[in-house]
């Protein structure tokens, strides 16, 4: 999950980790470039993380959760 949806400054991921393993978060805009690419130390069970999207130019984005078991997609849009 992703929150708020709409954002506007910064947008928080929540997902589950199978185990405690460092999990990649990128942005990509609709042309599929990286906008912002973060490696997440997690925990096993339940991890929330912080992007900072207030640099971001206002739009559609793919945000991509992907950890050691699990690949998330969730379409997010900036303000």
């Amino acid at each position: 999950a992703a929150y708020p949806n709409p954002a506007h400054d910064f947008l928080t991921v929540s997902f589950t980790s199978a185990s405690a393993a460092p999990s990649l978060v990128t942005l990509l805009d609709i042309t599929g470039k990286v906008v912002i690419a973060e490696t997440v130390n997690t925990s096993e069970g339940l991890n929330n993380h912080s992007l900072n999207v207030s640099k971001i130019a206002k739009g559609i984005y793919m945000l991509n959760v992907n950890s050691e078991n699990t690949n998330s997609k969730l379409k997010v849009v900036i303000q």
